[in-house]
């Protein structure tokens, strides 16, 4: 049984590195389409802004229902290279063809480039789903029982995510600009070379995770892959542990959309001052890195419940104050939002194991081995946040009084103090999962671990016997 591999081989100290590296390069892959879709479709592909959101909705909803069956075709079909490490191999080919599909100019007829968009991003999207659960659930393969070890490499994902954040900051367009002035499509070559990286990190991971996973066999007949689809989502509906989780980090992920989303309205309508924008990014990916490496060793002190904790709290008051105080003063917008920005380092250095525990609950409740499946919700809440984010931003528009005819906010204070009261109030939701509904310990997370791996290897022992 493959599923305890992990047991037959120490945790090596070099995998939180490994880990961190193919983070990096995968977000390096992934930064031109993460950052310019609309750009390219509206200003190369010549579509109207309308119609670009149009096709990017209808994308992103498809999207969000591939993630939903991600985790089910992840739990119940095993590839030649394994269950999770397959994805691993295949994963960031299927991402590169369809974010470079987002970045070339096909002569074709504009439905045909609706198309293009939707196709593109489904693959990247959509691959991405696959990718998330697979590498996540090999950490609890790679980590065993020993929650700890899931923790020091989850830490090293988000330091990877910030280190490529910065370094991207800096590169990429002065990049684009070059090849563009050499004559060519700055963002398609640019593409190209980017998903080289991407690849090159994932196939390190790969080949670096050998030890921990091979082809079972027995994979249709025991564990995982035996539970039928009903049994699977049913199971999951029923542990509340893994619902509360679910509705406090789409209230996580919705802020953070909204906030992406909305900035260059603050700085263009509010400050009048466009440019600031760039010391914006700039002052956020330096925090982030640093918080990243600062905070994260905190954070696994603490544990995961009082780190979301210690999140809820630092959000509720910076996001308050940014309402409170920012009026039209940019500085004060950017003082606030980093503050609570670097808060959030608390939360998303533990955020993916925070699922781990919910499905190792599962298991010990029920006996259901639904681990991958509830692995998969933790990609889920990211793409429900861009959904209700959209939403939101368009109220925050209006309610501020922004006219696309005239380039105008009318009412700029009232417009940023809604930013920072709206969410500041999903961070109070937030809070009061994390203090009053989410159950689950650090202690008793190692428990459920350490308990439903013995009870597997009976499980596998009682399979053999009867064989």
């Amino acid at each position: 049984m493959s599923e305890l591999i992990e047991e037959k081989k120490g945790f090596d100290t070099k995998m939180p590195y490994i880990f961190m590296i193919a983070t990096i390069c995968q977000a390096i892959g992934n930064n031109i389409a993460g950052s310019y879709i609309n750009f390219y479709a509206t200003e190369r592909m010549m579509i109207s802004t309308t119609m670009t959101a149009a096709a990017l909705s209808v994308a992103r909803f498809g999207d969000l229902l591939l993630s939903l069956v991600s985790g089910v075709i992840v739990q119940k079909i095993q590839l030649k290279r394994g269950q999770y490490r397959s994805w691993l191999l295949y994963g960031p080919f299927m991402v590169s063809f369809g974010t470079t599909l987002l970045f070339i100019n096909f002569p074709i007829p504009e439905f045909g480039k609706y198309v293009q968009i939707f196709i593109g991003y489904m693959f990247y999207g959509g691959a991405m789903s696959f990718m998330q659960v697979s590498s996540n659930s090999m950490i609890r393969k790679i980590a065993g029982a020993d929650t700890d070890a899931r923790m020091s490499i989850t830490a090293k994902n988000i330091q990877g995510q910030n280190l490529s954040r910065f370094l991207t900051s800096l590169t990429v367009i002065n990049v684009i600009l070059f090849f563009e002035g050499r004559g060519m499509d700055g963002y398609t070559t640019t593409q190209l070379l980017c998903i080289t990286i991407g690849i090159l990190g994932y196939t390190q991971l790969y080949r670096s995770t050998g030890q921990y996973e091979q082809y079972d066999p027995n994979f249709k007949s025991s564990g995982a892959g035996s539970v039928k689809i009903s049994t699977m989502v049913a199971s999951t509906l029923k542990n509340p542990q893994l619902i509360f989780l679910m509705i406090g980090d789409t209230c996580r992920a919705t802020v953070m959309t909204t906030l992406s989303g909305i900035a260059m309205y603050v700085f263009t309508y509010v400050a009048g001052r466009p440019a600031m924008m760039a010391q914006y990014l700039s002052i956020s990916a330096i925090l982030a890195v640093a918080s990243s490496f600062l905070l994260a060793p905190i954070a696994r002190k603490m544990g995961k419940r009082n780190s979301g904790r210690l999140t809820a709290v630092m959000c509720i008051i910076s996001y308050s104050c940014l309402g409170l105080f920012t009026g039209t003063n940019p500085w004060i917008y950017i003082v606030f939002f980093s503050i609570a920005s670097a808060s959030i380092t608390f939360i998303s250095t533990v955020a993916a194991t925070l699922y781990m525990d919910c499905g190792e609950y599962q298991l010990h409740e029920t006996g259901v081995d639904n681990r991958t499946f509830t692995m998969s919700m933790f990609g889920v809440t990211t793409k429900l946040g861009f959904f209700f984010s959209s939403v939101i931003v368009s109220w925050l528009l209006n309610s501020g009084g922004y006219s696309a005819v005239e380039r105008v906010i009318a009412n700029p204070e009232t417009f940023t103090r809604l930013i920072g009261f709206t969410a500041a109030s999903f961070y109070v939701v937030y809070a009061i999962i994390m203090f009053f509904f989410y159950k689950i310990s650090d202690e008793k997370a190692k428990e459920y671990a350490a308990e439903n791996i013995e009870m597997l290897q009976k499980r596998e022992a009682e399979q053999k016997a009867n064989a």
